[in-house]
């Protein structure tokens, strides 16, 4: 649409990996809502292009009948251990996971964990949703790149086989808003932008939504979510544009091509 030169959308909010695509082509607008400065600098673009909404973040599910919560691994270190073999899970397109741990890591180091990690024959399944089931039901034992409120979700609805923890630095999936630079209406672009931004907004997304608001001081459905006081490594959209593609490139060759 945007190389069309058709004005239709007004604000977009997606992943990381679109919203910097559109920053790169040029396709937003700069806004920096009075609102932005509540939020922590890694949600908030540092030309003004976007902001972010909420976050998904990474963390390690289990299996509360197969893995104590004494035993339950609490370092990426401890996901190594041989004990794990043959009782991992792992969404098969998180290229976003696998890309900041090579960032947390270095790339070097971080291609050496994964590939040991792959060696302990994780198994791949497509979506959190259903990853989290199955670990529900004992498919296998832990799932480290999990979305805590799939299973807040599975919890609340009286699954008791399932639980999540903290692996710290934590990856936060961005989910932020822009407007597009040819909006058809830039002025109540920026009002929609700012209420999106502001308390009253933020609170609907984490009470109503269950999400987690990147905005400071927010009430979250399920708290024990809450990002603030927890060391938390910002997914970046232009990173993640311009190495996306070489991620799931890695990805793909480290975990996907040895089981076929």
């Amino acid at each position: 649409e945007s190389r069309a030169k058709s004005a239709i959308a007004d604000v977009v909010s997606a992943g990381a990996l679109p919203i910097g695509v559109l920053k790169e082509r040029g396709a937003l607008a700069k806004y920096i809502s009075s609102e932005s400065a509540a939020f922590p600098s890694g949600a908030r673009d540092v030309e003004g292009f976007w902001t972010d909404t909420y976050v998904n973040t990474f963390n390690l599910v289990y299996n509360t009948t197969m893995v104590s919560t004494k035993d339950a691994p609490k370092s990426y270190a401890a996901l190594l251990d041989s004990r794990w073999k043959g009782n991992i899970g792992l969404d098969d397109t998180d290229y976003e996971w696998f890309g900041n741990m090579l960032q947390i890591m270095g790339e070097e180091q971080g291609l050496a964990y994964m590939r040991k990690l792959a060696a302990l024959k994780t198994t791949l399944r497509s979506g959190h949703s259903l990853i989290a089931t199955l670990v529900a039901a004992g498919e296998f034992a832990i799932y480290p790149d999990g979305y805590p409120r799939r299973v807040e979700v599975l919890r609340q609805r009286g699954a008791r086989t399932i639980d999540w923890l903290w692996l710290e630095p934590t990856i936060a999936e961005l989910h932020p808003t822009a407007i597009m630079s040819n909006a058809p209406h830039p002025n109540a672009a920026r009002i929609f932008t700012d209420y999106l931004l502001s308390l009253e907004g933020q609170q609907l997304i984490g009470v109503q939504f269950g999400r987690v608001p990147s905005r400071k001081g927010v009430k979250l459905k399920y708290p024990r979510m809450a990002i603030e006081g927890r060391e938390i490594h910002w997914s970046n959209p232009s990173t993640m544009a311009k190495d996306g593609a070489r991620y799931a490139e890695l990805f793909q060759s480290i975990f996907i091509k040895p089981q076929q």
